[in-house]
C-alpha cells in the first residue's frame, strides 16, 4: 500500500502534534485557552486551523500571532507561515546590497522574516547587541525617536548604567558595567556618514532633558556630552518635541528606522524583548511617525538652545545643591572647549548659561 504524500504546512502540524494535540479541534481549544490565560479573549475555528495547516497558510493578525509565537515558543516563520511581503525580492536586495543588505540577510539566517521578536534572554545578551551594532555601521541613515531617555547611542557611561539599573533591577553590578561598556562604543563605531550632514537622526521629548536618570549630576553631565558630541559630529541633528505637544505618533513607543539605501529596517525594543521589521507596510508606517515627529518638533537651532538652557539650570542646581559628583564649572568648560568651534552654538550655551544664572 503506499503511503499519502504529507500535504500543507507539515511543520506547524509537527508542532501541534509533538504538543499532545491531535486534532484541530484540540489545537483551536488550546489556542483559546492560551489567550485568555494572556488576558485575550480571541476565537479559533477548526476552519481557521485548517488554513493555518494549508500549504499557503495565512499570515495571522498581531494577537494571533502573539499567542501562537508564546504557544510553541518559536517564531511564526519556524512554524511555517511566510509574510505576504515578495521574500524573493527581499533577498535579491540582500545580494545586491553589500552592507545592509548583510543586516537583512542577518536577520533571514535567524529564520526571523516579516517581524522578528527576540524573547527577554536574547534581549539581553551580546547577539541583539551584536545585530544593534551591525546595523549602526552599516545603515546609510538612522533615524530615531526615544522618548524620554537620551539616544543610547549619545549616552554617557552613567547615565547608561543608570538607565539600565532602572529597566532592569535584576542585573548585577558587574552585568550593568559590562553591558554600559558595550554601548558606550557604540558611537565610536559610527563613522561620520559620507552623505554628509544630519545622516542621523534624533528626536526626543522636552522630558529627556530635565528627566533626573541616576542623579543630578548624571543629568547634567549627560547634557553636556550631548552638547558636545553635537559639536563634534556634523553628521548627528537631535531635535527636541514640546512638552505641550499632547499625543503624537512616537507616544506608543519609541523606534528606530535604519536605511540602508535600497532596504529600510525598523527597530523596537521593550521590557519582554525586541522586534524588528523588514516588512513595507511596517517601515513605512514608522518613516510615516518619523517625519510627523521632526515637523512637530523645534528646529535644530531651537533644540540646541533649550538643551543648553537645560544644562545650564542643571550646573547650577548641582552647585546649589553642594553635588559632591564633581566641579560643575568643568563641564561648562568641557562643553564650552568644543562649542568655541561652532560659534552659533557656543553662543546660545553662554546665552543660556548666563539667563539661568541671573
Amino acid at each position: 500500500m503506499t503511503n499519502r504524500p504529507t500535504v500543507g504546512n507539515v511543520t506547524l502540524k509537527a508542532a501541534r502534534k509533538a504538543m499532545g494535540l491531535k486534532s484541530q479541534q484540540s489545537f483551536a481549544d488550546a489556542f483559546e485557552a492560551k489567550a485568555l490565560a494572556g488576558g485575550k479573549r480571541l476565537g479559533v475555528s477548526v476552519r481557521q486551523v485548517r488554513r493555518w495547516e494549508s500549504v499557503e497558510p495565512p499570515w495571522p493578525t498581531p494577537d494571533y500571532q502573539t499567542v501562537l509565537e508564546t504557544m510553541f515558543d518559536r517564531p511564526l516563520t519556524a512554524l511555517g507561515f511566510t509574510p505576504a511581503d515578495d521574500v524573493d525580492g527581499l533577498q535579491a536586495t540582500a545580494r545586491q546590497d553589500a552592507t545592509g543588505g548583510a543586516v537583512i540577510q542577518d536577520l533571514r539566517d535567524a529564520e526571523q522574516w516579516g517581524w522578528w521578536r527576540t524573547g527577554p534572554a536574547e534581549s539581553d545578551n551580546d547577539r541583539c547587541f551584536a545585530r544593534i551594532a551591525k546595523a549602526d555601521r552599516a545603515a546609510t541613515s538612522i533615524r530615531a525617536y526615544t522618548g524620554t531617555l537620551i539616544p543610547g547611542v549619545l549616552q554617557t557611561h552613567a547615565y547608561t548604567c543608570a538607565v539600565l539599573r532602572g529597566v532592569s533591577p535584576s542585573l548585577s553590578n558587574d552585568d550593568v558595567i559590562a553591558r554600559a561598556d558595550q554601548r558606550s562604543q557604540r558611537l565610536d563605531a559610527i563613522h561620520p556618514r559620507s552623505n554628509g550632514v544630519g545622516s542621523l537622526r534624533y528626536i526626543i521629548d522636552e522630558g529627556a532633558l530635565s528627566n533626573v536618570v541616576g542623579s543630578l549630576d548624571i543629568l547634567r553631565d549627560q547634557l553636556g556630552h550631548l552638547l558636545v558630541t553635537l559639536a563634534r559630529r556634523n553628521d548627528i541633528r537631535v531635535q527636541v518635541l514640546p512638552a505641550d505637544i499632547g499625543a503624537h505618533p512616537g507616544s506608543s513607543s519609541s523606534f528606530i528606522l535604519y536605511d540602508f539605501g535600497t532596504r529600510q529596517v525598523v527597530f523596537l525594543e521593550g521590557l519582554t524583548g525586541a522586534s524588528w521589521s523588514v516588512r513595507p507596510s511596517c517601515v513605512g508606517t514608522y518613516g510615516t511617525a518619523c517625519e510627523d515627529l521632526m515637523a512637530a518638533a523645534l528646529s535644530v537651532d531651537d533644540s540646541l538652545e533649550l538643551i543648553s538652557q537645560r544644562l545650564a539650570e542643571a550646573e547650577i542646581l548641582c552647585r546649589t545643591a553642594g553635588s559632591p559628583g564633581g566641579e560643575p564649572a568643568a563641564t561648562r568648560a568641557l562643553v564650552h572647549s568644543w562649542t568655541s568651534r561652532r560659534p552659533s552654538m557656543s553662543s546660545r550655551f553662554e546665552t543660556a548659561y548666563e539667563e539661568t544664572s541671573r
